[in-house]
């Protein structure tokens, strides 16, 4: 029988969702707005959050992320 001590032993995975539609006419606008929706969803990592809605700058939905902890066997 395996013991809670045990479990700490092994570590943890997590497996990290990030989906991101943005519709912009030139390739750099595309590439920033996709820098900074990566950097707002570490920001909210950080802060705890689990998954949650992406938004543009204008607050218009264009994307989610989810990350949930792999269950290791």
């Amino acid at each position: 029988m395996t013991s809670p001590d045990d479990w700490e032993v092994e570590g943890h995975a997590i497996s990290l969702t990030v989906e991101i539609n943005i519709e912009r006419p030139l390739m750099e606008e595309c590439l920033a707005q996709t820098v900074l929706s990566l950097r707002e969803v570490a920001d909210r990592l950080e802060r705890g959050e689990e998954m949650g809605e992406i938004t543009d700058k204008d607050g218009k939905p264009i994307g989610n992320f989810d990350s949930l902890p792999e269950i290791r066997d």
